[in-house]
């Protein structure tokens, strides 16, 4: 049972951690607190963003690429001190990430926002990405799109429960089975979809502003698929199961999802150039082979080490040409 002190911070989402024990997790089970900012010792930040390839969750701590990042950014920058923040959740998406960088995660005011989306926008690719309408809250009131109040409709209890089981991981998978099994062979888009394609600009291009207006520096990182990669014959058929896991919402085939993850990658150069980001090409960089994946999607400890080397070269020369920034005064209380 670690011994709790006097000295704690405390963080908008309604966590306290003390000083001396930050080892629990912060906000979601990927997100280390081991690597929280603290204002005490004025750290350079880099906060890096996606989903579980980011959060690594099949690994423990030291072995994730945030973790192995922010090793070698010490170990170029003897005497500074560096904190990287693990932001991946499973299941976000580029929207997802945009929404909750908006609401609260810009206030842990990171230096560097290191971006690594694709394969979860898969999931809304076809019905031409995720609806961004504008709301009105219970008295009429408009609202940002982004914001979670939600609209004036009134929501059956079967919708309740609808979006309360969509939040499990579990469900989702069992869901994305049941939706294969029921598939006709021939059901599904053929070649990317235009407005998916657009969709997904969009969304990315506003995250990349969301964090620039923050102050931060935003890294936008090309997205890295093993497929169809060298493997074995039994490593293969589990790569090529897990990447019909992210094509069950109308992709016909890995084919067709191996297109849409090259034109998103597409996407992310032109919204860097575009918005004056440096662009991390992450792409091509991890070889597409057992040891290095565990999956069509997620690394090894020796896949983590090689992304968290292709990162330190983006990443360094930012933190390098940028003053510590003051620690917000929320964080002080």
């Amino acid at each position: 049972m670690p011994s709790w002190r006097p000295e704690t911070i405390s963080v908008s989402v309604s966590v306290v951690i003390p000083v001396s024990t930050l080892r629990e997790r912060l906000i979601s089970p990927s997100m280390y607190s081991t690597n929280l900012r603290l204002p005490s010792m004025k750290a350079s930040a880099t906060s890096c963003w996606g989903g579980s390839t980011t959060g690594c969750e099949e690994m423990t701590e030291t072995r994730t690429w945030p973790a192995q990042l922010e090793a070698r950014l010490r170990e170029r920058m003897p005497g500074r001190a560096i904190r990287v923040i693990n932001a991946g959740i499973p299941t976000y998406d580029a929207h997802m990430s945009w929404i909750d960088y908006a609401l609260r995660l810009h206030k842990l005011e990171p230096d560097v926002v290191a971006i690594y989306h694709g394969i979860n926008d898969l999931g809304t690719h076809v019905r031409g990405g995720p609806e961004i309408a504008p709301l009105a809250n219970y008295s009429g009131r408009p609202m940002e799109p982004f914001l979670f109040e939600g609209d004036a409709k009134k929501h059956t209890l079967l919708e309740d429960v609808r979006a309360v089981f969509g939040h499990s991981q579990l469900v989702r998978l069992l869901d994305d089975a049941w939706k294969r099994l029921r598939a006709k062979p021939d059901a599904g888009i053929a070649e990317p979809d235009p407005g998916g394609l657009a969709a997904f600009e969009a969304t990315y291009r506003a995250l990349v502003r969301q964090i620039q207006a923050s102050g931060a520096a935003a890294l936008p990182v090309t997205f890295e698929v093993a497929w169809p990669g060298a493997f074995e014959p039994a490593d293969q058929r589990k790569v090529d199961a897990s990447f019909e896991i992210y094509l069950s919402h109308g992709i016909r085939s890995k084919e067709v999802g191996k297109k849409i993850l090259e034109r998103y990658n597409d996407s992310i150069r032109r919204v860097a150039a575009e918005e004056h980001a440096e662009v991390c090409e992450l792409d091509g960089k991890v070889p597409a082979d057992r040891r290095h994946f565990l999956d069509c999607c997620h690394f090894t400890e020796e896949g983590n080490r090689i992304v968290a080397d292709v990162l330190l070269r983006s990443v360094a020369p930012l933190l390098e040409t940028r003053a510590v920034r003051a620690a917000p005064a929320a964080l002080h209380r």
